[in-house]
């Protein structure tokens, strides 16, 4: 069974659309560490473009199959669309924004992995 999982952290934002966060990314990396000792792979993302981003979540989920687990997190501006999809805003492109329809997971259920 694989097992990835994909930080991303943005605390600085190109343009003065948004205000600069100060603990995005040190989020990240930490929920990473936990991810980490619980045997998954890790990718953590500090302040990247959006197609950085793109290519990390085609990296993490092309090859897998049933079973297995992708986890993503994302830290930074962002809202939820009135049909519920998460939008999320990359440092350098707000004109396209990540759309993630996924069902979440307690934060619990890590004990349970």
């Amino acid at each position: 069974m694989k097992r990835h999982a994909l930080f991303v952290g943005v605390n600085h934002y190109d343009g003065k659309a948004f205000k600069n966060l100060q603990y995005s990314i040190s989020d990240a990396v930490a929920l990473s560490g936990v991810f980490a000792t619980r045997g998954f792979d890790v990718e953590v993302l500090d302040n990247p473009k959006a197609e950085v981003v793109f290519g990390a979540v085609e990296r993490n989920t092309s090859d897998l199959g049933s079973g297995d687990v992708f986890f993503f997190f994302f830290a930074g501006h962002g809202f939820t669309s009135p049909d519920g999809a998460h939008l999320l805003f990359c440092r350098d492109d707000m004109q396209r924004l990540l759309r993630v329809n996924a069902a979440g997971v307690r934060v619990d259920a890590l004990e349970a992995l």
